[in-house]
């Protein structure tokens, strides 16, 4: 609610099996990704994401509540621009770091 409001077209998926789907029909400009996820966790999706010419330049930020080294390196190894961990951010630092991760672009 805190992107909607700020100003941000903000879309969703809540099956990881249907993410390549949603993406193709949204193209999103930048994704925030779980990596504790239903049938499939976020590590696989974002590698799913990476593999695919459509997708593989759009920016994916690693979201998780466990802050654990191996896990942000996996996932920085395969393609995630940042790993966050999310009892360390508000909304409102999130659409800032947003912001700022879009402006690099």
């Amino acid at each position: 609610m805190k992107f909607k409001e700020e100003g941000f077209e903000v879309g969703w998926c809540t099956e990881s099996s249907r993410i390549m789907e949603q993406v193709k029909l949204f193209n999103p400009d930048l994704i925030f990704l779980d990596l504790v996820m239903g049938k499939m966790d976020g590590l696989e999706v974002l590698m799913l994401l990476k593999s695919t010419i459509e997708t593989k330049w759009i920016p994916v930020v690693m979201f998780s509540n466990i802050d654990n080294d191996l896990d942000k390196q996996q996932c920085l190894k395969n393609g995630a621009s940042h790993f966050l961990v999310k009892v360390k951010f508000s909304p409102r630092e999130l659409v800032q770091y947003a912001r700022e991760v879009l402006e690099i672009l």
